[in-house]
């Protein structure tokens, strides 16, 4: 359920493209508006947009546009201060005529990530308190019409974190954003939750992403340091795709 997620938008890159993939048209704007192109009747034309980018990303056909890439220095820019994140949307091809119009859908680019404790099945004597929640391997940057991933370890960065959060903090959820990272069904013969892993020398131990959860545990029985470590993806057993404009809760 997306829909508590802020709609917010507050710049807008758009494109008009003709039938043989030239630009007619391109129009960065700091609000929306009420925007009005030129074009011959009866010819075919599509419509892309991009939001909340802060800056005017410039194309010179189609093609360039298919392969914008967003890049972000780190985590602190995944959203706007008040919100905002980036989407991008295009039209279908369409023949115009007259004075017609032409509706963009647009789709954000991030994933949200929620985490929340359950501590209603702990023995009374059992105290867990957490020490930080991360999310990691987010990458850095983002393809706006096409698959996104991380292809190498370059291309990850340290997602948000969360120190020394309240149990009432953690029994509420705590939320992270994340760029959509497609790496695919890597574990298809899997059927151990436990070994949803990846050894600190595999490659995809650094371009799969996963939610790490640092915390102590004391008891009558037993005392000393967990790290939790949650891979994830559509699947507990063996995908490991974030997909753009989702939502994934993990309890």
């Amino acid at each position: 359920d997306l829909a508590h997620w802020k709609q917010l938008v507050e710049d807008v890159n758009v494109y008009v493209v003709d039938g043989v993939g030239d630009l007619v048209h391109h129009g960065y704007y700091r609000s929306i508006v009420n925007l009005q192109v030129e074009a011959y009747d009866n010819m075919m034309y599509t419509v892309y947009a991009v939001a909340n980018a802060g800056k005017k990303l410039n194309a010179m056909c189609a093609e360039d546009i298919e392969a914008l890439v967003y890049t972000i220095p780190d985590i602190s820019y995944i959203k706007s201060p008040e919100g905002a994140v980036l989407m991008s949307g295009k039209s279908d091809p369409q023949m115009l005529s007259g004075e017609a119009s032409v509706t963009v859908y647009l789709t954000r680019c991030v994933a949200k990530v929620c985490l929340r404790a359950d501590y209603s099945q702990l023995n009374d004597d059992v105290e867990i308190t957490v020490k930080s929640v991360r999310l990691r391997n987010v990458p850095s940057t983002m393809k706006l019409f096409g698959e996104n991933k991380i292809m190498t370890s370059s291309g990850s960065i340290g997602g948000d974190a969360v120190y020394n959060p309240s149990e009432r903090d953690l029994s509420r959820g705590l939320e992270f954003f994340q760029f959509e990272n497609m790496q695919g069904t890597l574990q298809p013969e899997n059927t151990s939750q436990q070994q949803k892993q990846w050894p600190e020398g595999s490659i995809y131990s650094r371009i799969c992403s996963y939610v790490e959860l640092e915390a102590k545990y004391n008891s009558p029985r037993k005392y000393g340091d967990i790290l939790y470590r949650f891979y994830l993806g559509n699947d507990m057993l063996t995908n490991y795709d974030i997909k753009r404009n989702t939502q994934v809760n993990i309890v």
